[in-house]
């Protein structure tokens, strides 16, 4: 029987099939790796957040495209918030601070790749404060806008 492939090893399987520029009906489009992903949430410091939108329009800016991809940008976001844990969890202190990068409106992610992980409590942890959703709505950083890179 296989033994469970570990994060950082999905990581670098992705990094593998990344960093790809394709012509679309809509323009040049480019596909990221989850390092690259992973070396702009480093850059988000400890009282600061970012969007995935943000991180999009940086790769785009950087890489020269219309746009990049969201699908996968998402999934990449996902997978190095998975690898961090795991890596918190060996006692590694070179991590990639993802609880710092929210949805669209200062919204906190449910699950990443269909695992919860901390995010609220890191970011309480951290001094934000955070504000239950309405509804079905997912909780959200209190003033984000002002926190953001």
């Amino acid at each position: 029987m296989a033994s469970k492939k570990s994060w950082k090893e999905k990581i670098t399987e992705s990094d593998n099939k990344g960093g790809i520029r394709k012509r679309t009906d809509k323009g040049m489009m480019y596909i990221s790796t989850p390092s690259e992903i992973a070396k702009l949430i480093r850059r988000v410091s400890k009282g600061k957040v970012t969007t995935t939108k943000y991180i999009a329009q940086k790769l785009k800016k950087k890489h020269k495209v219309d746009f990049t991809c969201p699908l996968t940008t998402g999934i990449f976001v996902s997978l190095v918030a998975n690898a961090t844990e795991e890596a918190v969890a060996e006692g590694k202190k070179e991590i990639a601070p993802y609880w710092r990068v929210l949805k669209p409106g200062g919204k906190l992610y449910d699950k990443y790749l269909t695992h919860e992980l901390p995010q609220r409590e890191h970011l309480e942890a951290e001094g934000f404060e955070i504000e239950e959703g309405k509804g079905k709505q997912p909780p959200k950083v209190k003033d984000f806008i002002q926190y953001l890179i």
